[in-house]
């Protein structure tokens, strides 16, 4: 029978400095909108959020919006890809937006479309440092 201790966080890599990362925040999406690219490449102009201050490379971001609950859109690096790249899925219209341009994701932030214009959005960002 295994011990206790085969079971600690450490053993999975999710405390610490060498684990599981996280950072949320809420803000106003922006009033203008930008041109981003769908995976058919075909512009598209949305509203959108930009973070900063990040210290790790995100690997899943969820963005809600904080007035219906409803979830916007979601990246995640392990399935997120396509022949044509990294992209972003927004749920209200089914679009997948390539990670490229004016969408991007880096270890100090990301800047993603939002469905609606200086609308409350609350992001959820995960990854790791290994």
């Amino acid at each position: 029978m295994p011990l206790i201790d085969n079971y600690l966080l450490d053993n999975y890599l999710l405390d610490g400095p060498s684990g599981l990362k996280y950072a949320t925040g809420n803000l106003l999406s922006n009033a203008g909108g930008l041109s981003f690219t769908t995976t058919s490449n075909q512009a598209a102009s949305y509203s959108y959020i930009t973070v900063a201050g990040l210290i790790f490379l995100p690997s899943v971001i969820v963005i809600t919006d904080v007035s219906t609950g409803a979830w916007v859109g979601t990246y995640s690096a392990k399935t997120a890809q396509s022949s044509s790249g990294a992209y972003y899925f927004m749920a209200a219209n089914q679009a997948q937006l390539k990670i490229t341009g004016n969408a991007y994701i880096n270890s100090t932030g990301f800047q993603l479309p939002a469905n609606v214009a200086s609308r409350n959005y609350e992001w959820e960002a995960f990854g790791s440092d290994i």
